[in-house]
Parts: structure tokens; sequence; C-alpha cells
């Protein structure tokens, strides 16, 4: 199967999360800190949204994240809680179910 030519800045924007990925270990002194993880963050989430600060909005309706990792928390900053997919509010929308550590599938009633 044929990888879909990619545009410009989708491009640029995998190009550059390659880079920062492959160098992190080395730009961090191979350490795994809270400064590291927030870098690994703003890098992925660049990526996602074509480093355009404006598209967060899509993912953090209610502002763009700050500078601390429970920020970046895409459950957290769209109101998910656990067990809402099953509310009577949820019924008849697409699921949205959200995985738990160690489950490996789900199926929407």
């Amino acid at each position: 199967m044929k990888r879909p030519v990619a545009s410009t800045a989708n491009a640029e924007s995998e190009n550059r999360l390659v880079s920062r990925l492959r160098n992190a270990p080395q730009n961090n002194a191979y350490r795994y800190t809270s400064e590291a993880r927030l870098f690994l963050l703003e890098d992925l989430f660049g990526a996602l949204t074509c480093n355009k600060r404006e598209y967060l909005n899509y993912f953090f309706p209610n502002g763009q994240p700050q500078g601390t990792p429970p920020d970046w928390n895409l459950s957290l900053a769209q109101g998910a809680s656990d067990g809402a997919e099953y509310s009577a509010t949820a019924r008849g929308k697409p699921c949205g179910h959200i995985f738990r550590s160690g489950e490996a599938t789900y199926r929407c009633k």
C-alpha cells in the first residue's frame, strides 16, 4: 500500500518531530525528567497541529496548555470522567471509550 502524499506543512512537522524524538535522550542528558516530558508533549502536539498554536483549541477547548505536564492531559482538558460513555447523555452519540491500563479491547453498544 502506498503512503499518501503529505503536504509540505505536514512533512516539515513530521520531520521536526522525528528529529526531536531522535535527539531527545541526548538533549536531556539521558534522563526522563518532568522537563523532558513537557518538551515531548509539546513536540507531539505540535506535530498533530502542524505547529499551529490556534489548532490546539480543538484539543484543549478551555485554553492552551501552560508549562506543566498535567496541563497537557486530554482527558482532563476535555472534561472526560470515568464511566461517562455509559451515561444517559451519551446514548445515541459516537462512542468515546477511554481505555484503562491493561484493557485490550472494547465494543460500543
